[in-house]
């Protein structure tokens, strides 16, 4: 099944917030850039294996609703949840 991924305000919230700690507070520019890109390529890869990974029931994921799922990238975590919206399985 293909799912379609869409942030929440929150999660755009974060990321900006990590390419500003990055690039400024770091002085890291470049890092900011790949590192950002290989988050991005993370979660699109949700788009295809999202069912894959497991509920988690730690307190802390357990806040973003119920069935929420946690995928990595290098040292940031972004917790998730698959919400069916249609029957027919999402084709691009």
């Amino acid at each position: 099944m293909k799912y379609r991924i869409r942030y929440s305000d929150s999660a755009l919230e974060d990321i900006r917030n990590l390419r500003f700690i990055i690039r400024d507070t770091y002085k890291a520019p470049l890092t900011a850039i790949h590192y950002l890109q290989g988050l991005y390529d993370e979660i699109k890869r949700l788009a295809v294996m999202a069912e894959s990974l497991p509920v988690q029931q730690s307190e802390s994921l357990l806040r973003f609703g119920k069935n929420v799922r946690r995928i990595n990238y290098s040292s940031f975590a972004s917790a998730f949840v698959i919400v069916a919206t249609q029957t027919e399985p999402f084709r691009c």
